[in-house]
């Protein structure tokens, strides 16, 4: 089933993005990251997402920096 495992969450969040589906985008990586906390894609997705807050991108850069502190590619 379509969203039931994290490969399959990771798949359905990059179908949402090609298809500029930025309500969703945000829905799906919102909950990716509530079920899977360490999930780099759904931070770097939430990081960068127009429909989230900008306390929300700086709260997604915050747990990208948590979880891979040594990444000079990450915004600042």
């Amino acid at each position: 089933k379509l969203g039931s495992t994290q490969q399959h969450k990771e798949l359905l969040l990059d179908l949402t993005m090609r298809n500029n589906l930025t309500n969703e985008t945000q829905e799906v990586a919102s909950d990716l990251v509530s079920k899977y906390p360490r999930n780099f894609f759904g931070w770097r997705v939430l990081s960068v997402a127009t429909a989230n807050t900008p306390e929300g991108r700086s709260k997604a850069v915050a747990e990208l920096r948590k979880l891979d502190p040594y990444n000079p590619q990450l915004p600042k």
